[in-house]
């Protein structure tokens, strides 16, 4: 089994014939999904931003990683951690939609 963010690459006539080749069945997660890596909801998004107002697009790949691995590292990891608790609530309240509004209504009271 695949699982996927639903991107267009993912979800092309390509990849879909090709996994089936495989014997492979693709599962799309809900966007922002609480089931993937609580990182992805913050730092990721954050350091990849600074990222690009940082440094040049044309810059060598390897400084490009050195960079970002800088950033994460710089990163407040335990405020994003610790609004996964908050996440997971809102997805039993949205019954596996998508969770902004309840994650709205979470964060609220």
């Amino acid at each position: 089994m695949l699982v996927h963010d639903r991107s267009k690459a993912h979800m092309s006539t390509v990849v879909t014939h090709g996994l089936e080749q495989l014997g492979l069945r693709a599962v799309a997660m809900p966007p922002r999904s609480p089931d993937l890596m609580p990182l992805d909801y913050g730092i990721f998004g954050t350091c990849k931003q600074q990222l690009e107002r940082s440094m040049a697009r044309n810059a060598a790949w390897a400084d490009r990683v050195v960079r970002f691995k800088e950033l994460i590292a710089a990163a407040a990891v335990k405020p994003t951690i610790g609004q996964f608790e908050h996440r997971l609530e809102a997805a039993l309240r949205a019954g596996g939609g998508h969770i902004d509004q309840s994650l709205k209504e979470v964060r609220n009271g």
